[in-house]
């Protein structure tokens, strides 16, 4: 919806918003909240339009801006500073409306009085400018304009009317004269509007938030991806460690050998068959201590890590036992 100020309260200028197709909103704000600055040249760019107005010291530093400005009648420049926190929309100040006006030669010799602020312009160059609280104002306004430049001021334009002075209304632009005065102004003089603050997530330092926010879920998504491979390879290794084939088979008989040693355990035949991760291992132990022989199966069966198969029922031969022990893994 559109949003002007039209000297009494903001209208929402609906009758201009479908013929103009006009999205953006547009609102109109009075003198006061305008900081003037008088220039004598332009300068050629808007941070060397910043540093002078901010050199006249007539602006708080600690504050933020946005500038607007045009050429006076005597050639120097009017600039109208604004604090960025006050601009929700593109603005434009009461006294820069006439910009807006089609039949130009209305700014030949005007005097425009908002409810705020009056303009007077000259040769379709704005000749002055001040506030407007009460008709006392705009007499004060047509003395110094006689006195200093000598002209006399041949048209008013005012939404009151004063029995002491003749007056226009408004109402001779339109139906909304200043919605419509804004309109055009906005789109031949965008330089008159003052920018709207930048929202808060359009700002540089909030899109440097969102970037690291982003590597820090990448880095945390990768971590866990890492995590897993790792924990997926532990698990690889520590089944792959668990087949006797991934060994030599030399060095699985040596280790045999050196724990049957170990226990005192006597082998008279050996026989392993292996195929992929399948193996059968057979052997004939002999023992002279009952706890060797089960504390060598126990050891067995962890290096292994399969269940051995022995018969109870065990040969004498002079002072050994023997048995057939045997371990299959399918």
């Amino acid at each position: 919806m559109l949003a002007f100020y039209d000297g009494f309260g903001y209208s929402d200028g609906e009758s201009f918003k479908k013929s103009h197709h006009i999205k953006d909103t547009i609102t109109i704000i009075p003198l006061q909240s305008c900081t003037p600055i008088i220039l004598d040249s332009l300068p050629s760019t808007p941070d060397l339009l910043l540093s002078a107005c901010l050199r006249t010291k007539l602006l708080d530093l600690s504050k933020q801006y946005s500038l607007c400005y045009t050429k006076l009648f005597d050639d120097r420049i009017l600039v109208l500073a604004s604090e960025q926190k006050l601009l929700k929309f593109a603005s434009i100040p009461e006294i820069f409306l006439p910009f807006g006006i089609k039949d130009e030669h209305l700014l030949d010799n005007a005097m425009f009085c908002f409810e705020n602020s009056l303009v007077v312009f000259y040769q379709k160059k704005l000749l002055y400018f001040y506030q407007n609280n009460d008709f006392s104002d705009i007499f004060n306004a047509l003395e110094i304009i006689k006195e200093k430049y000598h002209i006399e001021v041949t048209a008013i334009y005012s939404n009151t009317n004063y029995d002491s002075i003749h007056t226009q209304s408004f109402d001779t632009f339109g139906k909304f004269p200043i919605a419509s005065l804004a309109l055009s102004a906005y789109k031949n003089n965008k330089k008159l509007f003052l920018q709207p603050q930048i929202p808060w997530y359009k700002t540089q330092l909030f899109i440097i938030l969102l970037g690291l926010l982003g590597i820090f879920f990448s880095l945390l998504i990768l971590y866990h991806i890492m995590n897993n491979k790792l924990n997926e390879l532990e698990h690889n290794n520590t089944h792959i460690e668990s087949i006797p084939k991934s060994q030599s088979r030399y060095d699985l008989f040596a280790s045999i050998t050196n724990l049957a040693s170990k226990y005192k355990i006597l082998f008279e035949q050996m026989d392993f068959v292996s195929q992929e991760d399948s193996f059968a291992l057979g052997i004939y132990a002999c023992f002279s201590h009952q706890m060797n022989f089960i504390n060598w199966i126990e050891k067995m069966e962890n290096k292994l890590k399969t269940s051995s198969i022995y018969i109870d029922a065990q040969d004498l031969n002079q002072n050994y036992r023997c048995t057939w022990v045997s371990w299959v893994k399918k």
